[in-house]
């Protein structure tokens, strides 16, 4: 069960959410992370690809999100949204059951990405979208103060340019601190 303690939220507070899934070969690995900050809204999106045809990913701290509220705990869903100035790209995770093993998640969106490895912060020039969905396997784990792991199946489509990939694969979901998420579990 969740406790509600107080917490002083200042200038600096964020709340983020993560997909990852890696093939059991090795060949495919892939991780999409949001990170808001509501009191500033603003987002900070970090997506990496990497393939036996490459690797593809970005680091951009520009991203700007809709003036949603901080995400409230003791709600059964919720969505972490954000977009760019220029509001060409967007990318959204979605949640639903979240406090039971039968939780589901979904990250979608349209992004630019580079192609590298290492990217430097800032806007790719290759155009991806991206449509996976995450299905708990388990209640999942408190891996430190206001962290939540799951593990289950991460399954979806991506396209980066021309080439598209269908995965289905073991992987995980995280959540770093909700409203009121910390203290005590």
């Amino acid at each position: 069960m969740l406790k509600k303690v107080s917490v002083n939220i200042d200038d600096g507070y964020a709340e983020s959410v993560m997909i990852h899934s890696l093939s059991p070969d090795g060949s495919v690995d892939l991780s999409i992370r949001l990170a808001r900050f509501p009191l500033k809204n603003t987002a900070h999106v970090w997506i990496h690809l990497a393939t036996t045809e490459g690797a593809w990913s970005v680091v951009d701290e520009s991203f700007q999100l809709n003036g949603e509220p901080l995400t409230a705990v003791d709600k059964d869903t919720a969505e972490f949204a954000a977009h760019s100035s220029s509001g060409e790209q967007s990318l959204s995770f979605k949640s639903s059951a979240r406090h039971s093993s039968s939780m589901k998640g979904n990250a979608s969106g349209n992004t630019l990405l580079g192609n590298t490895r290492h990217p430097e912060v800032g806007i790719g020039a290759i155009a991806a979208s991206y449509d996976i969905n995450f299905e708990a396997g388990s209640m999942g784990f408190h891996s430190n103060n206001g962290r939540w792991e799951l593990t289950g199946i991460v399954s979806g489509n991506i396209s980066i340019g021309s080439k598209n990939w269908g995965i289905t694969h073991q992987g995980k979901w995280h959540r770093y601190r909700d409203t009121a998420l910390v203290g005590s579990y």
